[in-house]
């Protein structure tokens, strides 16, 4: 157990068309219950923001833990660290402020992706918009719209082998704010 940090924690796949109810309050509570302090949460599709000495992997398992134990479902939680979002924004030569925020999709990787299964399977032509890997992010430019482009995330852990979860880029950004305190 190191000093107490501010974490980000994206669920995989929870209260997205009506699957995988996770009530966000009931959670918190189960969460502060297994020891996590400072805990919010943005949206219902699983965003938290936790305060924790313990390591990002450690967390993952706690967090996937209380899920199944408190509402008996399978969920892979994936954990961005304060400085992780610096990169966030560095690494993505796809997104410029005039964009609409909730066009850019950032889909976070549990671990980077394998160099021999992205030589083998490379991102996909998303015909309108634009893709890119750096690291564990893939960057998804959707012009028309996300339920207009093509899933990622699904043919990422398919092709790819990773856990894998998306997130919009005004939802990216809000959980920078909470977790590294700007206002």
């Amino acid at each position: 157990m190191g000093d107490q940090r501010r974490l980000a924690c994206l669920l995989r796949g929870v209260n997205v068309g009506g699957r995988n109810r996770v009530p966000m309050a009931e959670l918190r509570v189960a969460l502060a219950a297994a020891g996590l302090a400072d805990i919010d949460s943005f949206l219902q599709s699983g965003n938290l923001a936790v305060t924790t000495s313990v390591s990002p992997s450690e967390l993952e398992t706690i967090v996937s833990g209380v899920v199944k134990q408190s509402f008996g479902l399978e969920v892979a939680s994936i954990v961005l660290e304060a400085a992780e979002f610096d990169e966030i924004d560095r690494s993505n030569s796809i997104y410029e402020p005039a964009m609409d925020p909730t066009r850019m999709v950032v889909i976070t990787l549990r671990e980077p992706p394998d160099a021999a299964l992205v030589a083998e399977s490379p991102l996909p032509d998303p015909g309108v918009g634009a893709v890119s890997l750096a690291g564990r992010f893939v960057y998804q430019w959707c012009p028309e719209g996300i339920s207009n482009s093509i899933a990622l995330t699904p043919w990422l852990e398919r092709r790819w082998k990773v856990t894998a979860t998306a997130r919009n880029w005004r939802t990216i950004d809000r959980l920078r704010r909470v977790v590294t305190n700007e206002q």
